[in-house]
């Protein structure tokens, strides 16, 4: 009987956001791992990386919230892959100065050296999308700034999108933020609703889909083009907090915002796609 190589083993870090809001992209990044020939597990559930705390200068309250999905991600041997530029950068370039402590500091090295974003980790592998695209789709691409500026993520996406059989094009500001900036939208939200519409108009005004690596970016240019446009009620606001990204489509115009797993997962050549396998 011949000797199987056993796949290679993946954790996803889902982060908290995916894992509460979107949990159909954490679905797609575990399809789209096993369409490579993976196996794939998610960990570190309900863990937060930080980010928001640091990004508020609250360091020693982002040290005890990232704390938790240390452990968890020091316990995992393998690479681990996430759907999100900012909680990759913030794994890489800040864990190993927040927890500058001993053994903490080596234990975040360690881990900061084994995760990668979902686009710079699938982009050199070999995927089954389908051969051609059942309806051609155009759709252009919002650059997250961690992902962009940190990690220099935006070639990969791209790439990705198009052997998927999308149409990719680029808008007028690429490299504009959207205005989410974790606590900044909090403080000060009118200059961020604000920005994010200047963004969601220029994606707008080059495809009617647009595609992103960072879930709450995502969210925060579907909130702003609604709110100015004022289709969206106080009640609908509250209640839009709890859907699925897939479901965030823009009323009064054909925009719709999509994460890139999902984009991907949607053209994956089922027939050549085992079923999600996922370690227990």
């Amino acid at each position: 009987m011949e000797n199987k190589e056993k796949a290679l083993t993946v954790g996803v870090f889902p982060t908290c956001v995916s894992t509460v809001a979107c949990p159909a992209l954490v679905r797609s990044t575990l399809s789209l791992l096993s369409a490579a020939g993976l196996e794939a597990d998610s960990v570190a559930l309900y863990s937060c990386c930080g980010q928001p705390a640091y990004s508020a200068g609250r360091v020693r309250e982002a040290r005890r919230v990232a704390k938790g999905a240390l452990a968890a991600l020091w316990a995992w041997s393998g690479p681990i892959v996430t759907p999100s530029g900012s909680c990759a950068a913030m794994i890489r370039k800040v864990w190993p100065k927040l927890f500058r402590k001993e053994p903490y500091k080596q234990r975040a090295i360690a881990v900061a050296g084994r995760v990668f974003e979902l686009t710079e980790f699938l982009e050199p592998l070999k995927i089954p999308f389908l051969k051609v695209a059942p309806t051609p789709m155009t759709v252009t691409y919002h650059d997250s700034c961690h992902g962009l500026r940190e990690l220099g993520l935006g070639r990969q996406a791209r790439a990705l999108l198009s052997r998927a059989g999308y149409q990719v094009v680029e808008c007028d500001s690429k490299e504009m933020c959207c205005g989410f900036g974790g606590v900044f939208s909090q403080m000060l939200p009118e200059v961020a609703i604000r920005i994010g519409l200047d963004k969601a108009e220029s994606l707008m005004r080059a495809a009617p889909l647009a595609s992103g690596g960072d879930a709450p970016c995502l969210l925060h240019l579907s909130a702003s083009l609604r709110s100015f446009s004022g289709s969206e009620s106080e009640t609908a606001r509250d209640e839009r907090q709890a859907l699925d990204i897939t479901s965030l489509r823009t009323q009064g115009s054909e925009m719709s915002f999509r994460h890139i797993a999902e984009l991907l997962a949607e053209r994956l050549d089922v027939d050549s796609v085992p079923a999600v396998r996922q370690v227990k």
